[in-house]
């Protein structure tokens, strides 16, 4: 894991036939990390030819 990957536990993400899961998400380096360990989140990522990357990650108000 780098200072560019967020690690997030997920509900299940239907579109995807994703179960709940706990994966790491590149984050670029434009897209500050305003969250803290433990906070609720909401994002929103696409597939790259690397993996996933985060486009939005914002803490749950």
């Amino acid at each position: 894991m780098t200072d560019r990957q967020i690690t997030l536990s997920h509900a299940a993400i239907e579109a995807l036939n994703w179960p709940p899961m706990t994966m790491a998400f590149d984050r670029p380096a434009h897209l500050p990390a305003p969250v803290q360990v433990g906070d609720k989140v909401t994002f929103t990522f696409s597939q790259t030819d690397s993996g996933y990357q985060l486009v939005h990650i914002a803490p749950l108000r």
